[in-house]
């Protein structure tokens, strides 16, 4: 079966940078560091806007209030921002996700019509596109929400049924979003009414996205996903074409009904730029020596050409650390003015390392930048490598508070719009929604003390507690999906204690109306014979 195929697939404005590695050569058998240079490490490298130049030509293509290209080279030469980063896309998109049932438990969700919805989701999630999965491509959009506080996804859809087949990773660097149509169009939507689904006619106003492709710096155009007109991806009109547009899924960190979103760190970025200025300040003390370490003082006498010319070629290049222990042999020539004149040259070399900074400059600024940042993810120090010393009661703390605060309400709103996008008015899908799993919290005698309870008070039966292993051991044991491991498992044991339950020689259970003897128990034998085996 064949699918729209994407276009914007491995599309990417980044410029690329030489590799650190490649700093490293070989010759003759010797390992030699080449030197970085400050455009490539410094403040001078800025990565280029790749619609600059049409704005001007395209006036419906909109310029984000803080250029991306910007955000991105201000990321690149953040180290706590990046930590941040880190942080924020390992504990929000990496554990997996769940399809959570929503109907009747007894009746609806062993039914043919549940279990085809479960496998037609699952089988899509675990494999969005010919490469990835979901997850997958949650990361790479994650990494762009984070530092531009925009992200977007491309769908693609098959070309009779217009079903969703495949959703890949659209780089927000090189895609704009334009302003929105004068057309008003009449649009059917699925929302979940009175306990069903039910279609409702809506009004809307749809807007196009344009990218730039890496290769041919030409215009890709595509439309708002569910705008049902026809679009041409090369020219961006609306008409029937061969061309077809596939759609896009715009995600943004909301800022005052702006049209594009912000970052979460905005209120921070001067913390950012300057810790960033700071850590190349240092850098370029380092590297340039600062105050020469001494200062050769010669009374009486001039040093020799050779000695000027040898300690004029180290201080020029007395950078980096291979000119720290080099040796210099000087000679100097006394100055005589007659012929009884005595020789008495001095050279004196004095010491200026008792005034050179210290080993790191402003080290107050970049701890108290470093808690500003990471206080605009509202993310604990243990989340970023700071904390260096923590117990079990503080990490389970800040793992709690992060859950509560940040991660978890950042799951759900991903989890709405993948549910009200996607799940129920794409697949129609009335009996399962996407959830995103988090990481377990507690300890693991705090869990077996839930489990236990739960047990006990009838809440749980043989197959929930399997359930729950797999989610929280990542095992796949299978459960028994019989009669008996559906009840609660207290209700099982308190049946087979007093003899309601009755083992069979065949390794099936028995039920009995009233409690079974030593005479014959098939009078009293009840509905149901169901195997211990898996």
């Amino acid at each position: 079966m064949m699918i729209d195929s994407p276009v914007s697939k491995n599309s990417s404005a980044v410029t690329k940078t030489a590799d650190p590695s490649e700093s490293r050569i070989k010759s003759k058998g010797r390992l030699i560091v080449k030197r970085f240079t400050d455009e490539q490490i410094g403040r001078q490298r800025e990565l280029v806007d790749p619609f600059a130049g049409y704005y001007n030509k395209f006036s419906n293509i909109i310029p984000p209030p803080l250029a991306f290209s910007s955000l991105y080279t201000i990321y690149e030469q953040s180290d706590i921002l990046q930590s941040c980063v880190n942080a924020m896309i390992n504990n929000i998109d990496g554990f997996g996700y769940l399809l959570d049932f929503i109907g009747n438990d007894v009746t609806e969700k062993d039914s043919p019509q549940a279990i085809a919805e479960y496998e037609e989701l699952k089988n899509f999630f675990d494999q969005v596109n010919e490469d990835e999965s979901f997850q997958t491509v949650r990361r790479q959009m994650r990494l762009d929400y984070e530092v531009t506080g925009n992200a977007c996804l491309e769908i693609v859809r098959f070309p009779q049924s217009r079903k969703i087949a495949a959703i890949y990773y659209m780089p927000v660097l090189d895609t704009r979003m334009c302003l929105l149509d004068e057309e008003v169009v009449p649009c059917t939507v699925m929302l979940y009414r009175k306990g069903e689904m039910q279609e409702i006619t809506v009004n809307r106003r749809f807007r196009s996205y344009v990218q730039v492709t890496n290769d041919t710096q030409a215009l890709r155009w595509f439309k708002t996903l569910g705008d049902p007109r026809p679009m041409d991806s090369l020219t961006g009109e609306r008409k029937q074409t061969k061309n077809q547009a596939t759609e896009v899924l715009w995600l943004k960190q909301p800022f005052g009904g702006a049209t594009y979103g912000i970052p979460r760190y905005i209120g921070g970025i001067t913390d950012v730029r300057g810790r960033s200025l700071a850590q190349f300040v240092n850098y370029d003390l380092f590297d340039h020596q600062g105050i020469a370490p001494v200062i050769v003082m010669v009374e009486n006498g001039s040093l020799t050409d050779e000695s000027r010319n040898e300690l004029e070629q180290v201080f020029r290049n007395m950078r980096g650390p291979e000119n720290f222990n080099r040796a210099v042999l000087i000679e100097a020539m006394p100055e005589l003015q007659g012929l009884d004149d005595k020789s008495n040259v001095r050279i004196d070399i004095k010491n200026m390392n008792d005034y050179r900074h210290d080993d790191l400059m402003f080290i107050n600024y970049l701890n108290k930048t470093e808690n500003v940042i990471r206080q605009t993810f509202r993310l604990p120090p243990l989340y970023t490598g700071s904390s260096q010393e923590y117990s079990f009661a503080t990490s389970y703390s800040s793992q709690q508070i992060a859950e509560e605060q940040v991660f978890n309400p950042e799951r759900l709103i991903f989890d709405e719009i993948v549910n009200n996008k996607i799940i129920r008015p794409e697949f129609g899908s009335r009996y399962w929604i996407y959830r995103t799993k988090g990481p377990r919290v507690g300890s693991a005698d705090q869990l077996r003390m839930v489990v236990k309870e739960l047990v006990n008070a009838g809440a749980l039966s043989v197959d929930n507690t399997i359930q729950i292993a797999n989610e929280l051991l990542g095992t796949q044991f299978s459960p028994y999906e019989t009669e008996w491991s559906k009840m609660p498992a207290a209700f099982v044991r308190a049946m087979i204690q007093s003899g309601r339950m009755v083992l069979n020689e065949d390794g099936t259970l028995s039920f009995f109306t009233t409690p079974s003897d030593t005479g014959n128990p098939a009078s009293h034998l009840h509905d149901g014979t169901n195997p211990l085996g898996r």
